[in-house]
């Protein structure tokens, strides 16, 4: 718990001025802490998503510097305070100079969050800053830099090593001192915005998915109150609620930080958790001590061992006054953390220590994932038979067990046979045409001429309880042959059924090879954490759609992204699962006329990297269509007329503009509509200091730039 802060009496009245809606926040009234900051999420939840294209049409509302002081059209960069031209420098819409230029700032880098939306395009937290800069800040976290500073912006902004005492080690970004307390409301907002929304959040030096770590919050708290609420937060919040529809709690009522995250220590000790009684395959108890002082208590219950991933009603649960309370609808077989708070009037305890349970598996249930086929004889005359395996760790009751065949192309099964008697853990069960050679029939366990009577265009299915779990062939495709007159044997790394038929998971041997038949080999040390199916990428609106399918998953804790051998973003994997999954990431950070090459890993639980070099895509996206063409400026070095020699395609709107050496814009040079034909534009650098410069010539679809001498 942190100690509570002496907050400025400037702090209240600046939000005054915010023309906060009636009965807006009547909801978090009297609340405090974790009830208050769930409570705002509910008030500020569900805004209205743009698309990442509309930020920088919202940034004409939200982020251009007042026009009585700067002009019309100014963008106002945080980062450097250089000057913008709102709708000329906007970089995701041209490939250009990264000084003279300014992106969509993800504050909270897009990364920390799995670029998933709506975050990725909440205007809250994008602001416009310079491309250089933000390519400086990159996925740094924010603080307070110490002597060994890399980089400062025009401004002052610091990108180094944090200073001694901040409770973090390592690469900073820090801004001014102007802007540190818009930064610490914005990151109040993300943490709060999507409270219990974050299950598919990364972590990070400062994160830990939405909630912001204890060094981080004790910083921004000091940032937020050393630096009060700005006119420029208050204009801010007005265009963005009329954006999205939502509003900053923390710049209309700045108390609500301390009340949350700085709350004064509990004067009551936290109850003890203890250990879950009564543990079902559904539910357990959690239990917990007494605390004399309490009124109730709190029920934590999640999935994940920091919270992340609360199980529905119990982030938290008001038990009331009791020292125990019966948790149930839980998932069988699985790893459930619990804990506890207790309170009183105005006031909560410390959480108690975690609890650890896991739920039973029903009596006489199984893996079905790891019931499968293992092997299918489809040979000459009747020689046709069908392997099961039994991976799932216990004896299997094979009345739960189905096979159907599909013959031909048909949608509905020509047979289906129900087996019978017990399979053991690791054997397995051999079902053959009673007219199969003697080889086959001496392994047989069961007879059939019905579903045993496919030839290699008919697919097989395999269900578990009524549930498919495996499957040979494809059903409903033409009777083209897929296996016939074949033994297929499936590989000993895959480990679970696949309800999409995978052909690089069988090894294939030639007809009447009946020697496999009646024992199956796993290798369980064999690291396969997917069995990868598509991979694609298509060029959608100057942006990359990365698109991927997987057969099966094992153990996959996450997928890498790699464009151009250098590392771009990671996806959540599925973890382990015998069914299809579907994959997509959105690369916007593209330029026409360029071209990238994508690779992906995946990465399993024990951390083992498996790299699908195998299939690498490179794709390019189409170059704009160029309007004009720029020769080299003449004389150079000059002093100080210049010509500028200029072939015009199309007619077009053509400006030049001079820049110095660090992107800060030195003149507008000439502006003008030309028609199709050439030019020698002569340029007037007059009252220009000696120097080089960066001169940039712009049409509708062109922006280029050459380095220019003055000598006076």
């Amino acid at each position: 718990m942190r100690k509570k802060y002496a907050i400025s009496f400037i702090l209240f009245t600046a939000a005054l001025l915010a023309a906060i809606p009636a009965g807006y926040y009547d909801s978090a009234d009297g609340l405090n802490g974790n009830d208050l900051r769930l409570a705002l999420h509910n008030i500020i939840d569900g805004h209205t998503q743009k698309t990442y294209d509309y930020v920088w049409t919202a940034f004409a509302s939200t982020d251009v510097r007042p026009v009585e002081t700067y002009g019309p059209e100014k963008i106002w960069c945080m980062y450097t305070h250089l000057d913008f031209d709102y709708n000329e420098d906007q970089q995701g819409n041209i490939s250009s100079d990264v000084y003279t230029t300014y992106n969509r700032e993800h504050s909270w880098p897009k990364s920390w969050a799995n670029e998933t939306y709506p975050m990725y395009s909440d205007i809250f937290h994008l602001y416009p800053t310079q491309a250089y800069a933000n390519t400086y800040r990159n996925n740094n976290p924010y603080g307070e830099v110490g002597s060994s500073v890399t980089y400062t912006t025009e401004n002052g902004s610091k990108l180094g090593q944090a200073r001694a005492g901040l409770g973090f080690a390592g690469t900073v970004f820090e801004p001014i001192d102007e802007y540190k307390g818009d930064l610490a409301r914005t990151y109040f907002y993300m943490s709060t915005r999507y409270y219990t929304e974050d299950a598919a959040w990364d972590t990070s030096e400062m994160t830990n998915k939405c909630e912001i770590k204890d060094w981080a919050m004790s910083m921004l708290l000091n940032w937020h109150h050393n630096d009060p609420v700005s006119q420029k937060e208050l204009d801010r919040i007005e265009a963005v609620y009329a954006i999205q529809g939502n509003r900053n709690p923390f710049i209309d009522h700045p108390e609500y930080a301390d009340s949350i995250w700085n709350l004064a220590s509990p004067t009551f000790a936290a109850p003890t958790a203890q250990t879950a009684s009564s543990v079902f395959s559904n539910g357990f108890t959690a239990n917990w001590s007494a605390v004399s002082e309490a009124s109730g208590y709190k029920l934590y219950v999640s999935t994940s061992s920091d919270f992340s991933s609360p199980v529905s009603g119990y982030n938290p649960k008001d038990v009331g006054n009791v020292q125990h309370d019966a948790v149930s609808g839980l998932m069988t077989s699985t790893t459930y953390y619990y804990r506890v708070v207790a309170y009183k009037t105005g006031e909560e305890s410390a959480y108690s220590n975690i609890i650890t349970v896991t739920t039973s598996a029903p009596v006489g249930s199984a893996d079905s994932t790891k019931i499968f086929f293992s092997e299918y004889i489809e040979g000459s005359s009747n020689n046709k038979a069908l392997e099961i395996y039994n991976g799932s760790g216990t004896d299997i009751d094979l009345s739960k067990i189905t096979m159907k065949l599909y013959s031909n192309s048909a949608v509905t099964p020509s047979a289906t046979v129900t087996l019978n008697g017990t399979l053991g853990n690791e054997a397995v069960y051999v079902v053959a045409n009673a007219s199969s050679a003697s080889a086959i029939l001496a392994v047989a366990d069961m007879y059939n001429n019905s579903v045993i009577n496919f030839n290699g265009n008919d697919a097989i299915e395999l269900y578990y309880h009524n549930a498919l779990i495996d499957i040979i062939g494809v059903v409903s495709t033409s009777t083209a042959d897929f296996a016939k007159d074949v033994t297929l044997v499936r590989k000993p790394e895959i480990l679970h059924g696949n309800t999409t038929y995978t052909v690089s998971e069988w090894n294939s041997y030639s007809v009447d090879e009946f020697s496999y038949l009646g024992s199956h080999t796993v290798d369980s040390d064999t690291p396969l954490a997917i069995s990868l199916r598509t991979l694609s990428a298509t060029c959608i609106d100057d942006a990359i759609v990365l698109s991927w399918s997987t057969a099966s998953e094992t153990e996959n804790a996450l997928f890498q992204i790699f464009r151009n051998n250098e590392f771009l973003t990671s996806i959540p994997g599925g973890g382990t699962t015998s069914v299809t999954n579907y994959y997509e990431y959105i690369d916007r950070d593209v330029f026409p006329g360029n071209t990238y090459t994508y690779i992906l890993t995946d990465v399993a639980y024990n951390g083992d990297v498996c790299l699908h070099d195998e299939q690498e895509l490179t794709i390019s996206i189409p170059g704009k269509k160029k309007n004009i063409r720029t020769g080299s400026v003449y004389p150079n070095p000059g002093n100080p007329a210049m010509t500028l020699p200029l072939e015009v395609q199309e007619a077009a709107d053509v400006s030049v503009l001079l820049y110095d050496i660090r992107g800060r814009k030195m003149r507008d040079v000439l502006s003008g509509y030309y028609t199709g034909g050439t030019y020698d534009l002569t340029l007037d650098l007059s009252g220009i200091p000696s120097g080089v410069y960066i001169l940039q010539v712009r049409s509708d679809k062109v922006i280029s730039k050459q380095k220019v001498l003055l000598m006076k």
